[in-house]
């Protein structure tokens, strides 16, 4: 396998958006140990949710998945803007958290409105609790065709890959 920073020609970009934000970090560290990724800093505790981005391949494609905080209009813009030019996003929540389901909500209404290139998102809902089972089935919402309800259990990073690089090529095809 080559290096994971030796060849641009597969990278695809996925912004990620988790609430709470205590769901992202066990997230992200998750998928460096699965897919043998690397981040834009020194160590992993290093990683903040204000400006760093992690590689992983999944599949010989290399996804750069951007760590997005959600603290005021124009920051939210910029990291989902044209700055970064996303190939999909993700916006995670807590399945057992009613208030964290809303939020998402809200997140996608923001992202909605600079969303001019249409593309499409997940809503991951990450189930913590293993005694309730799930189903791995991709629901459509009524909002549009471009955006995807999602639940999955805690530690199901198998499917968390596969949508990362659905999004990444814009094909949403979980199964």
């Amino acid at each position: 396998m080559t290096d994971i920073n030796q060849t641009n020609k597969y990278i695809i970009r996925v912004s990620l958006l988790c609430h709470p934000e205590d769901l992202l970090f066990p997230l992200i560290r998750a998928l460096i140990q699965k897919y043998k990724g690397q981040t834009t800093n020194q160590t992993f505790e290093d990683l903040t949710l204000t400006a760093s981005t992690i590689k992983i391949r999944i599949a010989n494609r290399i996804v750069k998945v951007i760590l997005v905080q959600p603290i005021g209009r124009g920051f939210f813009k910029k990291r989902f803007g044209h700055h970064f030019r996303s190939s999909g996003a993700i916006i995670a929540f807590s399945k057992d958290n009613n208030d964290s389901f809303e939020a998402s909500r809200a997140y996608y209404q923001r992202f909605k409105d600079i969303n001019t290139a249409d593309v499409p998102i997940a809503f991951v809902g990450i189930q913590e609790s293993p005694d309730d089972l799930v189903t791995n089935e991709a629901i459509q919402l009524e909002v549009g065709t471009s955006e995807f309800y999602y639940f999955i259990q805690h530690n199901d990073f198998e499917v968390l890959g596969k949508i990362l690089l659905s999004l990444g090529t814009k094909i949403f095809t979980p199964a």
